[in-house]
C-alpha cells in the first residue's frame, strides 16, 4: 500500500470513516479502482495535488476523509455503474459475435500465448537442462512474429478489415 493510502486509512480509522476504509483496506480486491479515485477525492476536499497528502496537516486530512466519506456512497455508486456498463458492454460484443469464434479467439489465444511463452522461456529450458539435452527449443523470434500477429489482429484487425470490406470492389472474396 503506498504512504498516501496508508495516511489516509489512518485518518479513516481515527474519524471514524468506515467506507473509505473498507474501500482503501480492499486495494488489490474489487475496491482497487475504487481506492485511486477516493484518494484523489481526499486530495481534493483537501485542496492539494494528491501526491502533496503527506505534507498537509493532520487535522485537515482528517477533516477532508469525513467530508470524502459522506460522498462516498455516491462513489460506490458511480463505480457500480461503471462495471455494469463494462459488463453491458462486454455482453453486447458476445451477443452480437456468431458463436464463440466471434468473441472466444481472443481469450483463447492469450491463453495459449501464455503457455507457450511461459513454455519457451521457463519450462522447456528446465527440462533440456536437466533431463534432455538435445531437446530442441522453440524459437523466440517464430513466437514472437505469431504474437505480433496476433496482437495486430486484436488491436487493429477489425478496423482493417472494416476499411478495406467498405471499400473493395464488389465480387471479390
Amino acid at each position: 500500500m503506498s504512504a498516501i493510502a496508508s495516511l489516509i486509512l489512518d485518518a479513516a480509522i481515527k474519524v471514524g470513516a468506515p467506507v473509505v476504509k473498507s474501500i482503501l483496506a480492499d486495494r488489490f480486491g474489487a475496491g482497487g479502482a475504487l481506492a485511486g479515485t477516493v484518494i484523489d477525492a481526499v486530495a481534493g476536499k483537501a485542496g492539494v495535488p494528491p501526491e502533496e497528502i503527506p505534507s498537509i496537516n493532520p487535522n485537515d486530512l482528517q477533516a477532508a476523509v469525513r467530508q470524502v466519506e459522506k460522498d462516498s456512497p455516491e462513489l460506490v455508486l458511480a463505480y457500480v455503474a461503471q462495471q455494469k456498463e463494462a459488463n453491458r458492454l462486454m455482453l453486447a460484443e458476445m451477443e452480437k459475435s456468431e458463436g464463440f469464434f466471434g468473441w472466444g479467439w481472443r481469450p483463447s489465444w492469450m491463453w495459449l500465448l501464455g503457455a507457450l511463452w511461459t513454455w519457451a522461456l521457463i519450462v522447456a529450458p528446465i527440462i533440456k537442462a536437466a533431463l534432455w539435452p538435445g531437446m530442441v527449443l522453440v524459437d523466440l523470434a517464430m513466437l514472437l512474429g505469431v504474437t505480433s500477429l496476433y496482437l495486430g489482429l486484436y488491436m487493429g484487425g477489425h478496423t482493417i478489415k472494416k476499411t478495406v470490406g467498405d471499400r473493395r470492389p464488389s465480387g471479390l472474396f
